[in-house]
């Protein structure tokens, strides 16, 4: 089935979940190069987050089963797997509640309950008329972007579009949560600084955007900081590292340093491509976190040197490092076989544009550079540049794994 799915590209370009190639990585990626874009153009953009109250649980079944006609999918085998379920709760008391039919939703922790979601909000974004809409399963983002001096009108042209969500989301038994709805404004600190605060009206209840904005693990700020993202990452980081210490005397260096990379580094990795851009000042909050990691490790005072120990022994990326290998390797994979299915034309060498025999003829074509520091993160820029000056025989890997090992080892050694 998603081998018909993807052959015959039904489901919507901007629905991330539960797709190879499609992470939430990739699904911020998409929304930010739009975001950097806009801001490039001296554009304000206004992003909401959209919250769906138990949406796998309320899924019409008979509404399903019209939507798998319309692309072509015979719904009998869904009508068997999804039919004579039953299900039950438990009280806090641990008492157990009469086992009932269920008539709609669809099982979750399955394979099929996520490919079934995908396809019941698939017509989503074909609501929609000025927004910009990106789908991750039931987080939804809707963004409209214009200048700043047009904000009043943004607010009425993203509330025509809300209402539209609302209309589908009644006509489909879905239903929105709008009081975990959530909107903030996002431009260059000028802009931000004009338009204020910002009120939204959501089917007759009122929303104002916020100082900060959370969707998909990423904490977002009007001007694209990330200040307060790093701040909880350190603090999650400080206190899973107070919380590991005590089994340290229990087993070997070896294994624990196993556990910590699992436990506690790992936490930077998720979205290091898009926090990554933050400034050195509030990147340098991770990198010393880890350095005072890496010191209690090898019981040694702060006093004492620990680069060589984290670049030899434990091969840690400090946060700048790892930005890098996220979006450079992202760069790789959108120009080898194994495409980011979204991205595909995203990037271009010289010589797909022009037929000079020049020695930068196999680098990647870099846009027009950006007009401000925001949109200067874009991965048009400084990934392209740093992926560019790389060594021929980390660009010319075929697979994306070997390429990202390669470009560990090549950022370890810079």
């Amino acid at each position: 089935m998603v081998d018909y799915l993807d052959k015959n590209k039904i489901l919507h370009p901007l629905q991330f979940g539960f797709r190879a190639g499609h992470s939430c990585e990739s699904a911020i990626t998409a929304l930010m190069e739009y975001i950097y874009k806009q801001i490039d153009s001296n554009n304000v953009c206004i992003l909401v987050a959209l919250d769906l109250s138990k949406a796998f649980d309320t899924i019409v079944r008979e509404i399903l089963y019209e939507k798998l006609r319309w692309v072509g999918i015979d719904p009998e085998f869904f009508e068997s797997y999804l039919s004579d379920r039953s299900q039950m709760v438990k009280g806090a008391n641990g008492q157990l509640s009469d086992i009932l039919s269920t008539i709609r939703g669809t099982p979750q922790g399955s394979v099929l309950g996520p490919l079934i979601f995908l396809l019941y909000i698939n017509d989503l974004p074909l609501s929609i008329i000025n927004s910009l809409c990106a789908l991750f399963a039931d987080d939804n983002n809707l963004l409209f972007c214009g200048p700043p001096s047009s904000i009043h009108r943004h607010i009425m042209k993203i509330e025509e579009d809300l209402m539209r969500v609302c209309k589908w989301m009644e006509e489909n038994g879905l239903k929105l949560n709008i009081a975990k709805t959530q909107a903030i404004v996002l431009g260059m600190p000028n802009d931000i600084a004009k338009v204020g605060q910002i009120k939204i009206n959501i089917a007759g209840q009122e929303i104002s955007s916020s100082g900060t904005l959370k969707t998909l693990g990423v904490t977002f700020d009007p001007t694209l900081t990330f200040r307060n993202h790093i701040n909880g990452l350190s603090k999650r980081f400080h206190l899973t590292a107070k919380s590991l210490f005590p089994l340290k005397p229990l087993m070997s260096l070896d294994n624990f340093i196993l556990l910590a990379n699992a436990c506690v580094i790992s936490l930077t990795d998720y979205m290091a491509g898009i926090w990554g851009t933050a400034g050195k000042q509030h990147l340098q909050k991770v990198e010393r976190a880890m350095r005072s990691m890496a010191r209690r490790l090898y019981n040694l005072t702060k006093f004492d040197s620990i680069s060589g120990v984290i670049k030899e022994e434990l091969k840690w990326l400090m946060p700048e490092q790892r930005y890098l290998l996220k979006t450079v390797s992202f760069v790789h994979q959108t120009l080898s076989d194994n495409k980011i299915p979204h991205f595909e034309g995203l990037l271009k060498r010289n010589n797909e544009l022009h037929s000079y025999n020049t020695r930068s003829a196999n680098h990647i074509h870099i846009h027009n550079r950006p007009k401000n520091s925001i949109s200067n993160r874009s991965v048009h820029v400084r990934p392209v540049s740093v992926y560019n000056k790389l060594p021929l025989d980390i660009r010319e890997c075929e697979s994306v794994k070997s390429f990202r090992k390669k470009l560990k080892a090549h950022l370890l050694n810079v």
